[in-house]
């Protein structure tokens, strides 16, 4: 049986068709740039409010071998 690989996982940001990731737990970190930043507007003709939410952050693997990716036919 094959040992599955990581290799290609983080170089690009999408994943080819019909590509799956499986991960163990804490396989990933994520680390908040910025608290959320949380903006409201307000039309008072049209009586709608919109609300947009914003939250930096990034992603880092810190296990290696906690990563498998799978390929289905």
């Amino acid at each position: 049986m094959r040992r599955p690989t990581t290799s290609g996982i983080g170089t690009d940001c999408r994943l080819p068709a019909k590509t799956s990731l499986l991960m163990k737990r804490n396989a990933l970190c994520l680390k908040y740039k910025r608290r959320p930043l949380v903006e409201k507007d307000r039309d008072i003709l049209g009586r709608t409010t919109v609300v947009t939410t914003n939250v930096h952050y990034a992603v880092k693997r810190i296990r290696r071998n906690a990563v498998a990716r799978i390929v289905t036919a």
